[in-house]
């Protein structure tokens, strides 16, 4: 279900690379198949193995600043009025003191062994030093627009950003920022119209376009998204002898019911 209602929106994980995208196959691909373009890394599973321990410490510092201080799971948020788009923000948070808001928690593997004044000197970390001597999320960093795309689908006013390592806990209660949320979705939206649709609707970056003398032989093999087959239950074949994709995952396809015999795009362009 997760997987299904992320398909074809944009999320705020995947915002920045939205917003300054060019028609890019591989970024409408992963948006528009989130299933078949799942990954797992070293990184990624460190992630998610420190993640509860990172809320636990977030937890044990904010109580002690906040009254009646409570936090909650988020889940994948669809607002109305932006329906295109989604954030799955790591929790929401509530006290006495303040409305509500929600908190985004990164635990990069890259700091697991380094104190992050040594990783702040990384043009490619999230943090920076300011001038008066101490940190912060960097303006044009792809969590910010993460945080701020987060924050707007919610209707929230404030994220707690939290970074962890084994050794620090940083938190910064970022503030929401309409203006630059608004720039950031203009170009989100017009990715949107120009790659997003064309491949929900045409399979426009998948399928190649066949002019009179295609042939099978210029057809990559395999699902639109181009990954592997994988689980057989997820997999409906094309019954043309000479189709060279064959097998698509039914998750990509999205169709309302699975038929017994079926045609794939290309195929059925050329029985025509």
């Amino acid at each position: 279900m997760w997987f299904d209602q992320r398909a074809g929106r944009v999320t705020a994980s995947t915002f920045r690379e939205a917003a300054r995208a060019e028609n890019s196959s591989s970024l409408v691909k992963r948006v528009c198949y989130p299933r078949a373009s799942h990954f797992s890394t070293e990184a990624t599973r460190w992630g998610l193995q420190k993640e509860d321990t990172a809320r636990e410490a977030y937890l044990m510092v904010m109580q002690d600043l906040h009254t009646d201080l409570q936090v909650a799971a988020s889940g994948l948020i669809i607002n109305p009025e932006l329906p295109w788009i989604g954030a799955s923000p790591d929790g929401v948070v509530t006290c006495a003191c303040h409305a509500p808001g929600i908190f985004e928690i990164k635990c990069p593997f890259s700091a697991k062994d380094r104190a992050l004044g040594e990783c702040v000197k990384d043009s490619r970390f999230c943090l920076t030093d300011t001038k008066e001597g101490g940190r912060t999320l960097k303006e044009d960093h792809g969590y910010m627009y993460q945080v701020q795309a987060q924050m707007r689908v919610a209707e929230v006013q404030y994220c707690d950003f939290v970074v962890w390592t084994p050794q620090e806990l940083f938190i910064q209660r970022i503030e929401s920022d309409r203006t630059f949320f608004d720039d950031a979705y203009l170009r989100v939206v017009n990715f949107i119209r120009t790659g997003i649709l064309p491949e929900l609707l045409g399979k426009w970056f998948t399928v190649p376009r066949l002019s009179p003398t295609s042939t099978s032989e210029n057809t990559p093999e395999g699902c639109y998204c181009g990954m592997p087959a994988g689980n057989p239950d997820n997999v409906l074949s094309c019954i043309s002898k000479r189709c060279k994709r064959k097998n698509f995952h039914k998750s990509c396809l999205k169709l309302s019911r699975i038929p017994k015999r079926w045609l794939c795009l290309e195929c059925k362009k050329q029985t025509k």
